[in-house]
């Protein structure tokens, strides 16, 4: 298929193809671009035709992938995400609806007394949230119609997937209520980790089309959010994600590097661009 001539979240065309990625999912390459206006990197989610909505119920019930229980089990980074909430928003949330919510994880971590929503694709997953108590918009994210607002619009690890991340995120910004929160957690491709990698010429787990499309430069996605002026940053913390050891298969090493990661997360070094998850507060006026 013909290269794109513009670029998918600017429209800027001042755009050019870096290198051929392959995908892992199917058996076909997708060109990797960079926008040198915005500065942002992205693939075209049309360069090669999927299902993509099948391809991720397979994954939801993939052996080892996003494996769930309907046993909820308390989770480190999640209560760390619900500290960091509620210290900004000053008390508990009356109500919080997380767009890609999974099974519910991190929506479990909340006081029962918290009106809890999620929005999620994988019907595998939903199953499990909706049994947990929640109640979930099966769908699309971009083509869910909301009918209110929320005091904590939550969306984690979700943009990066999405064919149209930009009408998305728009939703996201309406539905969040007045002095509320906005809290998106993307992946960070301006990291010394990524660039490291680069360097080697190992490729970033995080390039993985058509699973992963977008990844938005930091300026960028911050200018997106605040342009109107009703949004204002208030936080943001860069960590390695607390979700992958490299180290797993051996006992001793694994606990010392989890160790290493939670103090070195929870330390004033998170405001660094030195790993890849991004985490992004923001206050609506």
């Amino acid at each position: 298929m013909n290269n794109i001539s513009n670029c998918r979240f600017c429209k800027s065309s001042k755009i050019e193809v870096i290198r051929p990625i392959a995908s892992h999912c199917f058996d076909n390459t997708y060109q990797l671009y960079h926008c040198n206006n915005c500065l942002s990197k992205f693939f075209d989610p049309n360069e090669h035709s999927v299902d993509l909505d099948s391809m991720y119920q397979e994954l939801s019930t993939a052996e080892g992938r996003f494996k769930a229980d309907v046993v909820f089990t308390k989770n480190k980074v999640w209560a760390k995400q619900v500290k960091i909430i509620q210290n900004e928003l000053g008390k508990i949330p009356n109500s919080i609806i997380d767009v890609g919510c999974r099974s519910g994880d991190f929506l479990m971590h909340f006081n029962k007394k918290v009106q809890k929503e999620g929005v999620e694709l994988s019907k595998h997953s939903a199953e499990i949230a909706e049994s947990r108590g929640i109640k979930v918009h099966q769908d699309f994210a971009e083509n869910i119609k909301f009918d209110k607002t929320y005091e904590v619009v939550s969306c984690y690890a979700l943009l990066e997937h999405l064919e149209h991340p930009l009408i998305l995120i728009e939703n996201l910004k309406k539905i969040t209520s007045n002095n509320g929160l906005l809290v998106i957690a993307i992946p960070l491709h301006e990291c010394l980790k990524q660039q490291v990698l680069s360097f080697f010429g190992i490729q970033w787990h995080m390039y993985s089309p058509p699973e992963h499309l977008n990844f938005f430069s930091t300026k960028y996605f911050n200018n997106l959010i605040e342009k109107e002026g009703e949004f204002k940053l208030i936080n943001k913390t860069i960590t390695s994600g607390g979700l992958i050891n490299p180290f797993r298969k051996v006992p001793v090493l694994k606990r010392a590097f989890s160790l290493f990661m939670t103090l070195w997360d929870s330390s004033p070094l998170n405001k660094l661009p030195i790993f890849d998850h991004m985490y992004l507060y923001y206050r609506k006026n």
